[in-house]
């Protein structure tokens, strides 16, 4: 008892200073308090122990599939579960076991009806990416004080066979027992949106279904017919506005980590956040959203009033707490866990800079928030300024000729349309540059492929059509040059999936596919630009993403 003192107090003393990687006789997990439900479980007063033991064919097929699932051994105070199905899970944040993998361990996949504390399964993410090792923890706080349904968060320390692997958040799995106890009781489908994929006619075969079966896709396509129409307004509102508040730059806002749930009593759809462990960072415009249903929802009067109550009654929420007795009091809970971390791949002084800019953040953005609705008074009535009838999607309320929808002038580098680019108008033309003897435009301005072909058909020509390496390597320098970027090209197949035309209705002689592209990886992806990095090589991308263009002219 008295080494194992020694240890934990020379380890706090080093707060700060070293990577974690003192080894204790006795590692830290509550297992001394046994959680006997799951809200137990997921509550901030204790953190689960939690062992698994994997053989070595388990573990080199890990290695090999990180997602299929291998049978190992779980157990949780003094209760062991045989054959539960395990795999790694993660995005950027995968991670093998020569680092800290994350896991998800599914407790009925093999075992039909078994369950522990209630729980299908368990989601242990690795926290990689969260030096503060509480961002995602205070995130879903603040979406579930908003009244969005999430997913319960708390932390487990988890032991692969009997060697200490960390801390690990423990983000309750949404399945049909999340939206039993979430949503209520009745059939409510649940859709993940896979990496691109938004509420889009063409999006709904891309979407992943989570809970329930393909006849609920008919129910998700009756919604992308009209999303406005089909959302549980006050749900939706408040998912966006806090998803602003909290700085979700990896979720909705680019039509990933996030899922739609059917409420079967209202039959209307909420979204549910998901991966929140890079929230906190960047301070994003609360219109700052290339989600559909926010867009949708800023470009009407009456939903934009809405969005701004929403947003304001956040901020109330957030300036109400005193966050640094919060971030204090989770991290009296959880700090002998992280110090004694030996997988993280951050120091100690790095937790304890990133918490301080967490508090920080934390403390300022409730003013800021108010700040950036303040053009929307109570009753929904917006300033403007200059009068000319726009209030707060007008780019500049001082002066009257510039607003959404006003004409483009050429060359006064002023973004009169508000648009988001000044001088922006087919008239005004893009850089023009001359490869092989044909004639293309490097368009910086960003727009839809649709929009880009629109653009590029009233220069009087049309995405370009590539004919050569050579042209494809040297537009792509060019391009670069001016925008570190993906760009447009002028190849789809839209019309026939993996059947590939150019704008112009040109044969397809010649293709610079990069690796393994087209995959069509990240739902529907049907229009071809340049890699960014991939050297002239081509890659096949969502349609309704924004980015750079090359015109070709006759």
């Amino acid at each position: 008892m008295r080494s194992a003192l020694v240890a934990t107090t020379m380890a706090l003393a080093a707060w700060g200073c070293e990577r974690g990687t003192a080894n204790a006789t006795n590692p830290p997990g509550d297992s001394a308090t046994v959680a006997t439900s799951a809200d137990q479980l997921f509550s901030l007063d204790r953190i689960a122990r939690f062992d698994l033991t994997l053989d070595e064919r388990a573990i080199a097929s890990l290695e090999a599939a990180p997602r299929r699932y291998v049978e190992g051994v779980f157990a949780y105070g003094g209760v062991t579960y045989e054959r539960v199905a395990v795999r790694l899970k993660g995005h950027r944040a995968m991670q093998s076991f020569d680092g800290k993998p994350a896991f998800k361990i599914h407790f009925g996949k093999w075992h039909k009806g078994r369950r522990f504390l209630g729980l299908k399964a368990l989601t242990l993410n690795n926290m990689v990416e969260d030096p503060t090792m509480m961002r995602e923890v205070i995130a879903y706080r603040l979406f579930r004080e908003a009244g969005v349904p999430v997913p319960r968060a708390g932390y487990a320390t988890l032991y692969v066979n009997g060697e200490y692997y960390g801390l690990y958040a423990n983000i309750e799995t949404v399945d049909k027992r999340f939206v039993k106890h979430h949503i209520g009781a009745g059939r409510a489908p649940v859709f993940e949106g896979e990496y691109g994929c938004d509420l889009y006619p063409d999006d709904v075969p891309g979407f992943e279904i989570e809970v329930g079966d393909d006849r609920d896709r008919a129910a998700l396509a009756a919604l992308a017919a009209d999303p406005l129409a089909g959302i549980d307004r006050e749900r939706v509102l408040a998912y966006l506005a806090t998803s602003a508040a909290v700085g979700d730059f990896d979720g909705y806002r680019h039509a990933h980590n996030y899922r739609v749930v059917r409420d079967p009593a209202t039959k209307r759809w909420a979204f549910i956040p998901w991966g929140l462990d890079r929230t906190f960072k960047q301070r994003l415009s609360v219109y700052d959203s290339g989600g559909l249903v926010a867009k949708l929802c800023f470009a009407d009067a009456g939903c934009r009033a809405e969005y701004a109550r929403a947003v304001r009654a956040v901020a109330e929420r957030m300036a109400a707490v005193d966050w640094d007795e919060q971030v204090r009091r989770i991290a009296a809970r959880i700090d002998t866990a992280v110090i004694y971390d030996p997988r993280k791949p951050y120091s100690l002084h790095d937790t304890r800079r990133a918490r301080a800019a967490l508090r920080a953040y934390l403390r300022e953005r409730p003013a800021a928030l108010r700040a950036e609705v303040a053009c929307i008074g109570p009753d929904g009535s917006e300033r403007d300024g200059d009068g000319d009838g726009f209030g707060c999607t007008d780019c500049d309320d001082a002066r009257a000729d510039v607003h959404p929808g006003a004409q483009e002038l050429c060359g006064d580098g002023v973004d009169n349309d508000c648009s988001g680019d000044a001088d922006d108008a087919p008239a005004c033309g893009c850089d023009a540059v001359e490869v092989e003897g044909a004639r293309f435009e490097l368009c910086v301005h960003r727009r839809t492929w649709d929009e880009a072909a629109a653009f590029c058909a009233a220069r009087g020509g049309a995405l370009a059509r590539v004919d050569s390496d050579t042209q494809a390597w040297r537009l792509w320098r060019k391009a670069q040059r001016r925008a570190k970027a993906k760009w447009w090209i002028g190849l789809t197949d839209r019309a026939e999936e993996g059947v590939f035309a150019w704008a112009d209705g040109s044969p397809v002689t010649f293709t610079a596919w990069n690796g393994r592209e087209p995959d069509n990886d990240a739902c529907n992806q049907d229009c071809a630009a340049m890699g960014e990095r991939a050297q002239g090589r081509w890659h096949d991308t969502h349609c309704a993403s924004r980015l750079p263009f090359v015109c070709r002219l006759p």
